[in-house]
């Protein structure tokens, strides 16, 4: 027999589903539309003499921020790898579509009364990122190339863990801005790239289940809920190569 809980986290997990679907579509037709209007608005020869594309990796840093943000948290130390395409728009402007894994959550040390013993706690919660950038670049062709950059991005959980191998059973898709800089050494082809950047979320990490009790727990199923309010900041500093 289906309890009503059960049939409350369907219903939820339908929305969520929806929600999602409804979100990626819309990110997809507003970067593919920018990258029309891009390529339809550029001036002649820009397109096809500066269209970069490259591959980019380095560390994040993440933490949660807001209402239930433990301030004794640590940051995350993790990894972010990914890929982006730059099309030039007007001379000092270009379009920035990029996807990239990235590893966020945060470390906690907590203290267990009956003894005193500190265990740390890791929230491992990793997403698929999604971001659609302008950027305003400086010194086009020369050696050093200097740009700014800000805009949306929306990420997908794809791993959730809880200390002790747990999964997190109600991790949101996210979605913020992000901001930040890059230099590209090199004007021929091939360039490295030195990128810099902020990612600040602005919506829930968890859809808190107030259904949910610790007397809910089953040891043969290790998804539990994780009903905090905050959301998920990092920091990025990545290395990449212009392949194109």
């Amino acid at each position: 027999m289906i309890t009503l809980r059960e049939v409350k986290k369907r219903i939820r997990t339908v929305g969520s589903t929806r929600r999602i679907t409804k979100a990626m579509g819309m990110l997809v037709v507003v970067i593919l539309l920018s990258m029309s209007v891009s390529y339809a608005q550029a001036p002649d020869g820009v397109v096809n003499q500066k269209l970069e594309i490259g591959l980019r990796g380095g560390v994040s840093w993440a933490r949660f921020v807001g209402t239930d943000h433990n301030p004794d948290a640590d940051s995350r130390k993790g990894f972010t790898l990914g890929g982006y395409a730059r099309i030039p728009i007007s001379s000092h402007f270009s379009l920035q579509p990029d996807v990239a894994y990235t590893q966020k959550g945060e470390n906690v040390v907590v203290i267990i009364p009956d003894d005193f013993e500190e265990i740390e706690l890791n929230f491992e919660v990793d997403y698929i990122d999604i971001a659609s950038l302008i950027s305003l670049d400086f010194r086009r062709g020369h050696n050093i190339q200097p740009a700014l950059f800000a805009g949306p991005w929306l990420a997908f959980n794809v791993n959730s863990q809880r200390g002790a191998g747990r999964s997190i059973s109600n991790v949101n898709t996210s979605w913020g801005l992000v901001f930040g800089g890059r230099a590209r050494i090199g004007a021929d082809r091939f360039g490295f790239i030195l990128d810099v950047r902020y990612s600040l979320g602005l919506s829930d990490a968890f859809e808190n289940d107030d259904d949910w009790t610790p007397d809910d727990f089953d040891p043969d199923n290790p998804e539990i809920p994780l009903n905090l309010d905050v959301k998920t900041n990092a920091l990025l500093v990545t290395l990449g190569l212009a392949i194109w």
